[in-house]
């Protein structure tokens, strides 16, 4: 509870800073450089220990003269990390996952409720991955978490919607993209304002200095990434990608805060703010439907510490 209320302080400072202009502005050049050499700084990390925390609501709405379709999601999830990447392809990886979703799907009158409680421990290993866990879900379904640690497969977790929600490949570091940290050049280009630095206590005994950046969405890469899919994909798709993403970008605010060192520079924590909502009428939406309202709000905390400490395993796993 301290962590959630806590992560909410954090959020709410990201607003008020942009919602008054923020504190004393450096020059944005030495902002951008100085941020950017941060981030660079990240890339050469040995080992760290990371802190994710983020939620999330969804609401949607299509409607025609023969068929209605509402969709509502909330989405909790906390994830603590440690991670020995000096050598990525066979990085050492340990998670703790809690991950809390409710929602449910309305189509013509027939409701189909949707929620899942999610505990989840991950241990990737020189011998493999591991997991242990539970899941409470409804509707329930016949897959099991093990009490114990248990060797498991990335096709598996693909399996299980409260897995594949996960999008655990990303955090095991299976794909390019970093699950962490922005193109910090790229978004950095699509900022259209840096305020900062101004003091700012990540948590009690942790000082640091903050900059806020208010980002165009439609030139930021990967505010889109992995969203909204059901909606744009395969033959039950309402709406063209394209069409969908152009009415989100024209509306969207994207809210980027960075806390750095005060004293080393080096990147201590990103914070994330994305508000989207779209307003889709007549040709652009495939039959029956004629309108669509769209909301989608995320809020993400991410807590860096322990860089270049070693990180320990479990010592229970099983034996190779």
């Amino acid at each position: 509870m301290e962590r959630h209320l806590y992560r909410i302080t954090l959020i709410l400072t990201l607003v008020l800073i942009v919602l008054s202009g923020g504190g004393p502005s450096q020059a944005q050049d030495e902002a951008r450089e100085r941020i950017l050499e941060a981030y660079r700084a990240y890339e050469t990390w040995r080992s760290y220990q990371v802190q994710v925390d983020e939620t999330s609501d969804y609401a949607m709405t299509a409607q025609g003269q023969q068929a209605a379709l509402w969709q509502k999601r909330e989405r909790d999830l906390s994830m603590a990390g440690g991670y020995d990447v000096a050598n990525r392809e066979n990085a050492l990886i340990v998670l703790e996952i809690s991950s809390r979703v409710t929602g449910s799907t309305d189509q013509d009158g027939q409701r189909e409720p949707e929620a899942w409680e999610l505990e989840l421990n991950i241990a990737r290993t020189p011998d493999g991955l591991f997991w242990r866990g539970m899941l409470d879900a409804d509707p329930p379904g016949t897959f099991a978490l093990p009490e114990a640690w248990a060797r498991f497969t990335g096709s598996e977790a693909g399996e299980v919607p409260a897995l594949s929600d996960l999008l655990l490949s990303r955090y095991l570091l299976e794909e390019g993209a970093d699950p962490f940290v922005v193109d910090a050049e790229a978004w950095l280009d699509a900022a259209d304002s840096i305020e900062g630095p101004r003091p700012f206590n990540l948590d009690r005994a942790t000082a640091s200095e903050l900059y806020v950046m208010t980002v165009n969405p439609a030139e930021a890469p990967g505010v889109f990434e992995g969203r909204f899919l059901a909606l744009t994909e395969g033959q039950d798709a309402l709406v063209t990608r394209g069409d969908l993403l152009d009415r989100l970008a024209e509306t969207g605010s994207v809210t980027w805060g960075v806390a750095l060192h005060p004293d080393t520079g080096a990147l201590l924590a990103q914070f994330l703010q994305i508000d989207l909502s779209a307003e889709m009428r007549g040709s652009l939406l495939q039959s029956p439907y004629t309108s669509l309202s769209l909301a989608f709000r995320s809020d993400q905390s991410v807590v860096f510490s322990a860089v270049n400490e070693p990180l320990t395993l479990p010592d229970d796993l099983p034996p190779s």
